[in-house]
């Protein structure tokens, strides 16, 4: 195995350190195979974590450690989605209030336009036809003396 592992491969070229590292753990694991039964589990406490991550700094750390850490980042991202939260309502009480001003603005000027036109289909109606709610009184008396006529 071993010199199989050292020698160039076809596609690459495998550092001497990561080749004598690949030999150490395939000897290992011949040497100190284990059946399921063999083995213990151990406790999460008993286990020490080395380089999991760099951005949690937990080089050789205990769980407890590892734990707290990951709480404290927990809970600045617990602040920053908080500060997301009243920033996004604040920006949508801000645009109901904008639509809320343009609405009421366009109201303001529909209600003006239709007072508008009221006033001037009154004059237009009074100045060509000024006799308009005459001729319709004087329509329905013809058809009321009609009806008189026929029931009499």
């Amino acid at each position: 195995m071993s010199d199989s592992v050292t020698y160039r491969s076809k596609y690459l070229e495998v550092p001497q350190e990561l080749r004598s590292r690949i030999v150490n753990i395939y000897t290992a694991s011949t040497k100190y195979r284990r059946k399921a039964k063999e083995m213990e589990i151990p406790l999460v406490e008993e286990i020490e974590y080395k380089g999991i991550s760099n951005e949690l700094e937990m080089v050789g750390m205990r769980t407890d450690e590892v734990k707290c850490k990951v709480q404290e980042k927990l809970t600045h991202l617990e602040d920053i989605r908080d500060y997301v939260k009243e920033v996004c309502l604040k920006e949508t009480e801000q645009r109901k209030a904008y639509i809320s001003d343009i609405i009421k603005t366009e109201m303001r000027s529909a209600e003006e336009n239709l007072a508008m036109l009221e006033e001037r289909m009154r004059a237009l109606i009074e100045r060509n036809k000024p006799n308009v709610l005459q001729s319709i009184q004087l329509a329905i008396n013809r058809l009321s003396q009609k009806i008189e006529n026929i029931q009499i």
